[in-house]
This record gives C-alpha cells, sequence and structure tokens, in this order.
C-alpha cells in the first residue's frame, strides 16, 4: 500500500495500479480517448496527460503506474493546454465534425475546442475499398487512429490496421468486404467508436 497526491487529495493505492485507476478511483475525471476498461492499454491519444510536480514533461494517466510520494496534477494550466492542442490536431485529422453525439466531439467541446488552427495534409484513401455491410456504416475520413476498434475486436481480431503514414487505415481480415470476412457483426466496434468512424448502417 502506498500513498500519491493528486491535485493535492491524498490518495492510498496498490500496486501495479495506474495514475487514471486512482484518479477514476477517488472521483477525479481525467479525459481519455483512446483508454477503453478491461482491455490493453496502447496511451495512443495522449489525451489523459498529467503533469508530476518535479518532473519534466507530462506523462499518460492510462499507461503511468503510481509510485509512492507522487504528486500529481491532472487539470494544471500545462495540462488543459497540452489537451486542446492534441484536440486540435486531431479535429484537423478528423475533419469537420457532421456529428455532435460522439465520445470525440463531446471531449473537444469540454476543452473548449471547436475549431482547430492547424493544417494537415489530406489522407490519401485512394487505395480504400468500400467495405460498408448492411449493419455496419464506415468512414474513414473520420477516424483518429485510436485503436479502439481494434482492442473492442481482440477477441476475434478481425479489425486491424493497414498501410502507414497517411495511408494508414482500419481493415477487416486481409483487406475485404465486411460481408465476406469473419466479422460477426457484433457492434463492439460500433460502442467503442469515439468518432464516427464507425456506426450503424
Amino acid at each position: 500500500m502506498g500513498t500519491v497526491l493528486i491535485n493535492g487529495i491524498d490518495v492510498k493505492y496498490k500496486k501495479d495500479k495506474t495514475i487514471y485507476e486512482l484518479a477514476k478511483g477517488a472521483g477525479i475525471n481525467i479525459p481519455t480517448l483512446c483508454h477503453l476498461p478491461k482491455r490493453d492499454v496502447r496511451a495512443v491519444c495522449r489525451i489523459c496527460v498529467v503533469e508530476l510536480v518535479g518532473k519534466p514533461g507530462l506523462v499518460s494517466a492510462c499507461s503511468t503506474k503510481a509510485v509512492e510520494g507522487m504528486k500529481i496534477l491532472t487539470h494544471s494550466d500545462t495540462v488543459l493546454r497540452t489537451r486542446k492542442v492534441l484536440a486540435e490536431f486531431m479535429l484537423a485529422e478528423h475533419g469537420e465534425m457532421t456529428r455532435k453525439d460522439t465520445i470525440f466531439s463531446e471531449l473537444a467541446e469540454s476543452l473548449g475546442v471547436d475549431f482547430t488552427r492547424f493544417i494537415l495534409p489530406k489522407q490519401d484513401l485512394s487505395h480504400y475499398k468500400a467495405i460498408e455491410s448492411e449493419y455496419i456504416k464506415l468512414d474513414i475520413s473520420k477516424c483518429i487512429h485510436c485503436d479502439r476498434c481494434i482492442r473492442s475486436c481482440s477477441d476475434r481480431n478481425v479489425i486491424t490496421r493497414k498501410g502507414f503514414g497517411m495511408t494508414v487505415a482500419m481493415a477487416f481480415d486481409n483487406d475485404v468486404a465486411i460481408d465476406d470476412s469473419s466479422c460477426v457483426q457484433c457492434g463492439d466496434c460500433i460502442q467503442a467508436c469515439p468518432s464516427g468512424a464507425i456506426s450503424a448502417a
């Protein structure tokens, strides 16, 4: 058993607990996009960054284990500025938010982000096949590469990534149509997607 200080509050912990888990248990909300409960941690979105007093830089709360004596700030000015910049980059990659009911749009709104200062090269999706099904609709331009769909499907390993850099996209099995893949259309990926890239048809 140990103790860390989160926003000035003493929080006791058992070993192998992350900062995110401790904060959540203490009723302190740390926003996340890529985090998926009971699945492996990827720490790709970095929205959950927090500040460790006396340490340089920021760390991801979902992947950083608590250490005795840590002094953690979850909503310092530095943390909030960083989260806003990260959300702006995602918005630049995501494109215009036509849906306002996604996890990503709600997060952006909570951070006060409704536009982006950044312009990113348009993602090359010319190689991407139309692989929608009767039940699942895909809009790859809205994908923010958080890997939640991949991890939600980790029991079946149907959804993967293909390509690199500006050509990266999700794929089903060996890049086949959903109806030709081993997808059972359970809907887990729809529930997991935070940006509307995968939705019900």
